[in-house]
Order: C-alpha cells, then structure tokens, then sequence
C-alpha cells in the first residue's frame, strides 16, 4: 500500500492500484477508533503532557545530582564554589533540554510511524543508575588515570 500526500491537506492510499482521497485525520486515526472529538483529543493531550511533565523537572535533578555528588568527590570537598556551582547548573540545564527533545522525538515516532497515541519520554531508573553508579565510578577512574578533579566530573557526565 503506497501513500502519497497531496497538496490539499488529503493523503492518496493505494491499495490495489485504486486510488483512495483520505482526509490527514483519517489516515492518523487508527482503524479501531470510529469518532475523532476535537475537545477529547486535545483534553487527552493536555492530561498526557500534565502527567509527564515532571519528568523535564526530576530527571535534571536527579542526573545533576549525581555530577554533583562525582565534582566534589572529584574536588575532594564539601561544598562547591560558584564557579561550579554554575557549572552543575549548566549540566541540569542540559539534561531538561535532551529530556525534553528525547520526549518529544519518542512521542512523535509513536504517533507518525506507529500510529498509536503513546508518550513516550526516558526511564527515571536507568537515568538513577547511571547518575548515582556510572558517573561516580567513572570519575574515580579517571582520577586514577591522572585527570583532574573537575575535568574528570566533566568528562563523567558528557557521555551520559
């Protein structure tokens, strides 16, 4: 079955040589549902995007959490300067953008190519592991190598 889309907005389906003017919406919609409700498709987004949003909030926090823990154990101190200070903030602001992009990328893949109304945004667990297990152990390695404290941390945390 080919699919060609068509200047007015329409999509042609082949199916059999036989041309067929299906309407965008009608080529989204999965075959299974009857009825497209405006007010019940965006109500239903608005509820998924409310529910995933805290992800863009925790998963910086949590990740960040982790560099910061491995930059002053790197440092080999308590606290940390504003110097970097900023720097964690600038790894935090990172994250939020890769989850927001990574999010955004997963749920329209589900939505174009799979035709499934599925979100789609990265596990808090894996993003656990490798912030309070991977990045510090990494760090230490590459103290061990002979890397400077805060470039180790740095180095930790850019392959995440």
């Amino acid at each position: 079955m080919g699919i060609t889309p068509d200047i007015g907005g329409n999509v042609l389906k082949r199916c059999n040589n036989v041309a067929l003017n299906v309407s965008l919406i009608d080529w989204l919609t999965p075959p299974t549902v009857t009825t497209v409700n405006p007010r019940r498709e965006v109500l239903a987004g608005i509820t998924t995007f409310l529910t995933m949003a805290y992800i863009l909030f925790v998963n910086p926090a949590i990740v960040g959490g982790g560099f910061e823990l491995a930059l002053m154990h790197a440092l080999d101190t308590n606290t940390l300067s504003p110097q970097y200070q900023a720097l964690v903030y600038t790894v935090k602001l990172g994250i939020a953008a890769g989850t927001a992009v990574a999010a955004a990328f997963g749920t329209l893949l589900m939505a174009f190519f799979a035709r499934l109304p599925f979100a789609m945004a990265p596990g808090m667990g894996e993003n656990s592991f490798i912030a309070y297990s991977v990045i510090p152990a990494f760090t230490t390695v590459l103290l061990n190598m002979g890397v400077a404290g805060p470039e180790a941390a740095e180095v930790a945390s850019w392959w995440r």
